[in-house]
């Protein structure tokens, strides 16, 4: 039998939606500690790593998808950052706070009973959830158990998070990379924010192009090794083609345009252009 993975799940589509979490009482019980004041010792990073639902009056856990991975960095001041990576990798920001009588945390509009809180793993549920593989809304009881990480773990989108300036660009000229001159004056760059937007600027020969987005994310490039794309929009609706990527041993990051893999790539392509990036 196929086990679907169910979780809670704060994509922006969702923030809209209010959750009123379970109740219980048995948060003051020696087995179940929380640790106090709430709003100091839930800050951190918190990856979800088990999940659960009532089943026959029971509570039976979920697994998660092979893949599957969702984290909050809960930081001071009420902001809080959502790294989610399972077919495709995104970043953004939102809010958090606590309710320290009630045992709630409070993300965006939702809210989730804290069973358990300890300095490594926070239990908390909640009466909705969403199905990850059809996004279906599920109603019933759950439960989920975080673990606590010092940072957030890499995704592409997390690898991709800062800005990076122009350093080479190339175009292809008779399947070959070409080097295009740069005039002194000439600049770019490209800036991906763990808010979840991103900008793309260029100044080239007086010619000036400045685009911000929205939102963003990255993926995988299926069929081409250690290459990954991006995808940004603004207003929900995407924006032109994805960007192709690669991570440098130097450091470095390389954006390629489609047009080069749609016509074959290396030694094969007759058309496409790339960047060569360094972080700043």
């Amino acid at each position: 039998m196929k086990t679907i993975r169910r979780y809670f799940l704060l994509l922006p589509v969702l923030i809209g939606l209010a959750v009123i979490a379970t109740s219980c009482d048995d948060n003051d019980s020696p087995e179940d500690p929380i640790l106090r004041p709430l709003e100091q010792h839930i800050q951190g990073v918190w990856q979800e790593w088990k999940s659960y639902e009532v089943k026959d009056g029971k509570y039976i856990e979920t697994p998660n998808p092979e893949g599957h991975m969702l984290e909050h960095d809960l930081r001071p001041g009420g902001e809080m950052i959502i790294s989610y990576s399972f077919w495709y990798s995104t970043i953004y920001a939102g809010t958090w706070s606590v309710n320290e009588k009630e045992d709630l945390l409070i993300w965006g509009n939702f809210s989730s009973r804290i069973y358990r809180l300890t300095a490594d793993e926070m239990e908390i549920g909640a009466n909705i959830a969403t199905d990850v593989e059809t996004g279906e809304t599920l109603h019933g009881e759950f439960r989920w158990i975080y673990r606590r990480f010092d940072r957030l773990h890499d995704t592409y989108a997390t690898r991709l998070l800062g800005k990076w300036k122009l350093l080479h660009r190339y175009e292809i000229k008779d399947k070959q990379w070409v080097e295009t001159s740069l005039g002194t004056d000439d600049e770019g760059w490209r800036e991906f924010r763990d808010i979840g937007t991103s900008t793309y600027y260029e100044r080239i020969g007086g010619k000036e192009l400045r685009i911000d987005y929205d939102y963003w994310g990255a993926r995988d490039y299926e069929g081409w090794e250690n290459v990954f794309q991006s995808y940004e929009g603004i207003d929900g609706e995407s924006y032109n083609d994805y960007s192709a990527f690669t991570l440098n041993p130097d450091g470095t990051l390389t954006a390629y345009s489609l047009d080069f893999f749609d016509a074959g790539g290396e030694g094969v392509a007759d058309v496409g252009r790339k960047d060569i990036l360094v972080r700043e």
